[in-house]
């Protein structure tokens, strides 16, 4: 089958289907990855492989962060995993960090402890995931850029916080700047805050509007404050970072 026979093969299913439209992009999304990988199992795989692999992916210098400002090592406040949602769910390719026997509940912070004991239990797998994350390279330009799109304006002072890591997750094309999924750190309160920062118009496009009215420091981003969704080269890239403090 040539271009232009896709095209309107393509047109016809668009036209003709009664549903959100969205939802066809999302699995056409999920279709075009799996083409593009071979065929993956459930097995374990060294999660430090793939924090190497998002480290290749960047190609400007960090700065090298001094994590001194991370005093409370040892408050620990509730049991936590990490997690797959049910495979009916549409985000089930992403991993989120929430309560062992309550999935709906916001979890949207933790302590040091909290996070590391959860970090260093999870045995990462290797499903096949949709779209692409790509890690941020930190500097100490960007690091204010992220800071302004991801705390809630008027409400969270960015002289508080800190940028642990950043990734930027697109769909088809890994440029797009559709949000931001984050790791930060609140020194008042000493808490990590793991969030998305989202665009507003990408998210728009995308069909996701339920969080635009939490403004960010950037009139063109919002915050995200649900339970943390991200691919599993984040949560690695995080282990190893709060391995090493």
């Amino acid at each position: 089958m040539d271009l232009e026979c896709a095209k309107t093969l393509l047109k016809n299913v668009f036209d003709g289907y009664s549903g959100e439209k969205n939802d066809l992009v999302l699995v056409m999304n999920e279709l075009l990855v799996k083409s593009q990988q071979p065929t993956h199992t459930s097995e374990q795989v060294d999660d430090r492989d793939l924090f190497q692999d998002a480290m290749e992916c960047s190609s400007d210098e960090e700065v090298e962060t001094d994590f001194s400002f991370i005093k409370d090592k040892t408050t620990k406040r509730a049991e936590r995993i990490l997690e797959r949602p049910a495979k009916t769910n549409q985000y089930h390719d992403e991993i989120r960090f929430c309560h062992p026997n309550n999935s709906r509940a916001r979890i949207s912070n933790a302590t040091f402890k909290e996070l590391k004991d959860t970090l260093n239990q999870w045995l990462p797998d290797n499903l096949p995931e949709k779209g692409k994350t790509v890690k941020i390279p930190l500097t100490e330009e960007n690091k204010n850029e992220i800071l302004e799109r991801c705390l809630i304006k008027d409400k969270e002072n960015m002289q508080d916080m800190e940028v642990i890591i950043a990734f930027k997750k697109g769909l088809l094309n890994v440029d797009m700047e559709f949000c931001y999924k984050v790791a930060l750190f609140d020194k008042k309160k000493q808490l990590f805050l793991l969030r998305t920062g989202g665009n507003k118009k990408g998210a728009i496009k995308c069909g996701y509007t339920k969080a635009l009215d939490i403004h960010s420091y950037d009139p063109e981003w919002f915050v995200d404050q649900s339970t943390l969704l991200s691919h599993r080269v984040y949560w690695s890239g995080l282990k190893e970072i709060v391995n090493s403090i």
